[in-house]
């Protein structure tokens, strides 16, 4: 299966350019994994081109580790590049009690494997 290629971006989320100072972009699982990231850390309804891309953060907030790993699951799977959702992790951030570490395992229809770690 081939992947669109997006916009490279840096761990702040902002766009990089190359060394001709150019958009850079990232193509491939690579480009899929980023999306999924930027997924992960995007409000549902914060996109106004679409509504339904990210987490329903008032869904999670406060809500125990089981609810935050149904609501990463059903977030990813509406991917369509998402074959299936393996383990996924939660770490509370005792300095930051409203943000998680997460680590997600996702298998892409393409039988690529892919680690997310993302901050939710």
């Amino acid at each position: 299966m081939k992947f669109k290629k997006t916009l490279a971006l840096d761990s702040r989320g902002d766009i990089l350019l190359d060394e001709q100072k150019k958009l850079a972009y990232l193509e491939g699982p690579r480009g899929v994994e980023q999306e999924l990231k930027t997924l992960l850390k995007t409000i549902r309804g914060e996109d106004p081109l679409d509504e339904n891309h990210g987490l329903d953060v008032f869904e999670i907030a406060g809500s125990p580790p089981a609810v935050l790993r149904r609501e990463i699951r059903s977030a990813l799977l509406r991917d369509d590049r998402v074959a299936s959702i393996g383990d996924i992790s939660i770490e509370r951030d005792d300095e930051r009690p409203r943000h998680f570490d997460v680590s997600v395992e996702v298998q892409l229809v393409d039988g690529t494997p892919l680690e997310l770690d993302a901050e939710v």
